[in-house]
């Protein structure tokens, strides 16, 4: 008897742990919503996660390590609306003291959204996450990291307090953060990241890149087009796969500048560096003076710009 207690109590214990936090959540909230509505949630002091494929529904769950609905309102005031397929979260601390001031639990929002959704979200002391999402994304957050992955439309990230991820998303994307790095995976579109408080990595971008940091280096593994990368503190690395139909700019007075062209490539080179050496693997009808600190010249018979600068190294063009 005691044998088949302890299996059906692990039973029991083993489906608990396969329900999904929002069955577990101390607050739960559902809206029948269609496609193509809008998610807005604003919240103070919450770790936000957001993700798509939830039918026709939005699934609002709120929990607080083992809190209760009571005690996490004790210290928010916690607003839903709806109007229309437009979804409005908001939770405001309450002023005053609260023994969970001095001893604070992560409060944590999950919120899964049909497949098409357009979200804007806020928070001021917790990290972002969206995943499996077609629309509109708007994220921000003073208090944490950003994550963004497969993603299908524009996405627009603002954190100062902390990195940015972002992966297998279509559409462009600009993403800036004032204190952390930014890690960016394959993006089809444009980029713009700014930040000034690390290094800058990007694997792949089926657009334009602008990359700009003072606190890393940029590394760009492969770009469709115009690249415009600035660091005042590392190396820059770029690999410019395709005809770009506008100019580059590449400078730093941290490190050295390497750039890989495809073969085929047709740009007007002005390459030089104050700290170092000029080096070209490809063919270029040099213009005017050169010297071993100074390349200019058109490679291909010449398209747009390629302005590289270093003043703290060398700078060297390669065949990709």
């Amino acid at each position: 008897m005691t044998t088949l207690i302890r299996r059906c109590t692990l039973i029991a214990l083993s489906a608990l742990l396969t329900l999904s936090g929002a069955a577990l959540a101390a607050i739960n909230h559902d809206f029948d919503v269609t496609d193509g509505g809008k998610l807005v949630v604003e919240a103070e002091g919450a770790k936000l996660n957001v993700r798509g494929g939830s039918g026709n529904q939005v699934r609002v769950a709120i929990s607080r390590g083992s809190d209760d609905a009571d005690e996490i309102e004790d210290d928010y005031d916690i607003e839903f609306s709806q109007r229309g397929d437009r979804v409005t979260v908001t939770l405001k601390h309450r002023r005053g003291w609260s023994f969970s001031n001095w001893f604070p639990k992560s409060l944590v929002v999950e919120v899964d959204l049909p497949t098409r959704f357009d979200v804007d979200l806020r928070s001021s002391g917790g990290s972002v996450t969206v995943r499996d999402l077609i629309g509109n994304v708007r994220a921000r957050t003073s208090g944490g990291s950003l994550r963004f992955e497969d993603v299908d439309g524009p996405i627009y990230g603002r954190t100062s307090g902390g990195s940015i991820y972002l992966d297998g998303t279509t559409g462009d994307a600009e993403v800036v953060t004032s204190g952390g790095s930014i890690r960016i995976g394959k993006v089809d579109g444009a980029i713009n990241a700014l930040t000034s408080g690390g290094g800058i990595s990007i694997e792949q971008a089926g657009g334009p890149v602008f990359a700009k940091t003072s606190g890393g280096s940029i590394n760009v593994g492969e770009v469709q087009g115009a690249i415009v990368a600035s660091t005042s503190g590392g190396k820059i690395s770029a690999k410019i796969a395709a005809q770009p139909n506008a100019d580059s700019k590449l400078t730093t007075s941290g490190g050295s500048v390497t750039v890989y062209l495809e073969r085929s490539i047709a740009v007007a080179l002005d390459a030089r560096a104050s700290g170092g050496r000029v080096h070209n693997d490809l063919p270029i009808a040099l213009q005017g003076s050169t010297s071993k600190s100074k390349m200019v010249g058109n490679i291909n018979g010449g398209g747009p710009k390629l302005t590289l600068r270093s003043s703290g190294g060398s700078v060297n063009v390669h065949v990709l």
